[in-house]
């Protein structure tokens, strides 16, 4: 195996705030169905209204930032690792 280039470092580090990005944003309409369950379930049951920005909901909130934060250090490395191999055909340099 060579050594990366700075080619593939640069498409390391894009493929990785790409991840980044998607991930935060399935984590953010995660929080946001679980913020909303909780905030109708008091409406939808007997009991008493529950307060939805407890502890819990910014640990879990916590928890999903941090892997998302993990899947993109893990494409990061995964592309830096396992360049594509150079274009053939007609889109060859």
């Amino acid at each position: 195996m060579t050594s990366p280039t700075p080619l593939d470092r640069a498409d390391a580090r894009q493929r990785a705030g790409r991840t980044l990005v998607q991930s935060l944003a399935v984590d953010l309409a995660l929080t946001l169905a679980v913020a909303i369950a909780t905030a109708l379930m008091p409406i939808l049951t007997t009991a008493e209204a529950a307060d939805f920005l407890t502890p819990a909901l910014w640990i879990a909130v916590a928890a999903a930032v941090a892997k998302s934060g993990m899947v993109a250090l893990v494409s990061w490395l995964a592309r830096l690792n396992a360049a594509p191999p150079p274009p053939r055909g007609r889109h060859a340099n």
